[in-house]
């Protein structure tokens, strides 16, 4: 990144972020799931790169007060008796054999939370992962729960749509269950991403994606946010190469494309705050936008992504509902 006097990676290859990107369409979906999850289980069906996990970590965070998530990774790995197992460690109960006895316990907490008009919210990421035994296993838990609150917020590809099909007659979600996909950016979204993403990490001057790389990129990505930076990191790489090789510095690359404004994410709100800002180019107007950047940095509300080891331990839920 040095081609560019960033102060950080603009687009990690691996790890959260402490800020995330959102649009009115993302937002409104968020508002949907929340809504619906009151109704009955959802389902979040959408390709790979599309998003789904980042919009799970935004519906923990956004967590009513009647909830209680538990929040479980699926894999490939998983037998039924391990994915009943490690979806019972999410409860925060302690380990007990044989497996009836877990389940028994888990029936227990639940009983007390429908007692105190609160919803045990489930979620399970990249459920089109499990075996078949296991997914049977994770229906019949549904079903078995069914008298009590319990929600199932199920993230998966569209895949799982058809093996759900196939299972036999019976052998579905009990009650009510709504399906969403996940919107994909177009491309004033996707230009005001990258550059959101450039501006955060420290550039100053001129953007080295200029509107036909934006164009490249969004065709490439096909709307897919998860798409995006991979794409980033190589044409910034290649743009580095070149502003390098000509001697020229960053200046004088992407004249096509300006920073006229600061462009300000607020997390959940799914808008975009503007404030103009004078031109970039000399080393006085330098100095302003490090101090723009620095009321840019102060703007945004840092929301860390919480997985299923950082939400708080359920066993204190528990114990704080026992008589």
């Amino acid at each position: 990144m040095s081609a560019f006097s960033l102060d950080k990676e603009p687009f990690p290859e691996a790890g959260h972020d402490e800020f995330y990107f959102s649009t009115p369409a993302l937002t409104a979906r968020l508002d949907e799931l929340c809504g619906a999850i009151d109704g009955g289980s959802v389902l979040l069906l959408d390709e790979q790169a599309s998003g789904k996990s980042t919009m799970l970590d935004s519906f923990v965070e956004r967590a009513a007060e009647h909830w209680r998530i538990f929040r479980l990774q699926a894999d490939a790995h998983m037998s039924a008796k391990e994915f009943v197992h490690q979806l019972v460690t999410t409860f925060g109960l302690p380990p007990r054999e044989p497996a009836a006895a877990e389940l028994r316990d888990v029936d227990t907490l639940l009983g007390l939370f429908s007692t105190r008009s609160l919803v045990a919210v489930i979620v399970i990421d990249d459920v089109h992962l499990l075996q078949s035994s296991a997914l049977e296993q994770l229906l019949y838990l549904a079903r078995r729960w069914q008298r009590f609150a319990v929600r199932f917020l199920i993230c998966a590809e569209p895949g799982l749509a058809d093996r759900l099909e196939s299972l036999a007659e019976g052998n579905h979600f009990p009650g009510e269950v709504t399906t969403f996909g996940m919107p994909r950016f177009n491309h004033e979204q996707v230009g005001d991403y990258l550059h959101m993403c450039l501006f955060r990490a420290g550039l100053v001057g001129d953007s080295p994606f200029d509107p036909a790389m934006v164009t490249n990129v969004t065709e490439k990505a096909r709307g897919l946010v998860g798409a995006i930076d991979p794409l980033a990191r190589e044409l910034l790489g290649e743009s580095g190469e070149r502003g390098s090789h000509s001697g020229r510095g960053v200046a004088e690359q992407g004249r096509a494309l300006r920073w006229p404004v600061a462009l300000v994410a607020v997390a959940g709100l799914g808008v975009l705050l503007m404030a103009a800002l004078p031109g970039l180019s000399s080393p006085r107007s330098e100095v302003k936008s490090r101090q723009y950047l620095d009321v840019f940095e102060s703007s945004i509300r840092f929301t860390p992504h919480r997985g299923a080891t950082d939400l708080p331990k359920p066993s204190a839920a528990a114990d704080s509902l026992a008589p």
